[in-house]
């Protein structure tokens, strides 16, 4: 799958979770958070929270989001932030 990200401010839908940007309670009052991934994809401030926060908590995931990035494998890149929300609520 293509990776093309909208012009940042514009996204109104997070490409990782389908969440509101920048959450529930302000979509589209204010710009989401800049992916990790490649510095111009627009994310909801969950995932970039989970992006930030998770490669220091779990060794896999760091290296998951490593190998994804150094690929450039968006699908990658997503499923692994979205296992380790998972992961961060209890489950995985």
């Amino acid at each position: 799958m293509s990776h093309n990200p909208k012009p940042f401010g514009e996204n109104t839908s997070c490409p990782i979770c389908y969440g509101d940007v920048p959450s529930p309670e302000n979509v589209g009052k204010y710009a989401g958070a800049l992916s990790r991934f490649d510095n111009e994809t627009e994310v909801c401030s969950s995932c970039g929270q989970m992006e930030a926060l998770a490669p220091m908590c779990w060794d896999d995931i760091r290296e998951q989001l490593m190998e994804a990035k150094e690929l450039n494998f968006w699908d990658g890149w997503k499923s692994t932030i979205v296992l380790a929300y998972f992961r961060g609520q209890g489950g995985a």
